[in-house]
């Protein structure tokens, strides 16, 4: 049964704004556990979209924001659905692990989600991120980051935490804390946070 990203996670799709040429990510795709995901293809709107349903394991490197260095990002679910536009390629088979998939723009994993990129962490029921424009929506979050600046970690846990770029995000129904602990005894509280 093909997994049903929740309207509130995923957004509208819109076309591609402007001149602006699409970035083409290549993101690898490989699975946990001795069985293999089940795997199925559909075309609408000249994207194709493919689902799999199983335990996955998902990465591909972008450009961190102010830097020359591409970072590594790494995601683990129980499902996963990936927008990419066709490539006119056949040799990108399911049965070959890892597969890789060429010009992904967008993802939506669901269930028992860890994201991490460098020191940022983030686990959750579910998330959708936007590669072409680094931008992610995420619902039962819980995000650890590190200031290096005062050598703590920062976590913070949201209701849903929407990410606006590289190094921004905002959280509804907010807790922010330096403790790994679910009650810790010192956070601050808000209805919205930016981060």
């Amino acid at each position: 049964e093909t997994p049903a990203p929740s309207a509130a996670v995923v957004p509208e799709r819109k076309k591609e704004a402007g001149n602006r040429a699409p970035i083409n990510y290549t993101v690898s795709i490989g699975w946990q556990g001795e069985v293999a995901p089940t795997f199925e293809m559909s075309k609408t709107d000249g994207a194709e979209i493919i689902t799999m349903i199983g335990r996955v394991y998902v990465w591909w490197q972008e450009q961190a924001e102010g830097t020359n260095q591409p970072q590594m990002v790494e995601l683990q679910a129980d499902s996963l659905v990936l927008w990419r536009r066709p490539t006119g390629r056949t040799d990108q088979s399911p049965g070959v692990s890892p597969v890789k998939q060429e010009g992904v723009s967008e993802i939506y994993v669901a269930g028992d989600v860890l994201l991490t990129e460098g020191q940022r962490t983030v686990r959750a029921k579910e998330l959708y991120y936007d590669l072409q424009n680094k931008r992610g929506l995420v619902r039962n979050a819980v995000m650890r980051s590190f200031d290096a600046s005062r050598n703590i970690p920062i976590y913070v846990r949201a209701g849903e935490l929407r990410q606006l770029s590289d190094t921004r995000f905002e959280a509804d129904d907010a807790s922010v804390t330096t403790s790994e602990f679910w009650k810790p005894q010192l956070s601050v509280e808000a209805s919205r946070v930016r981060v």
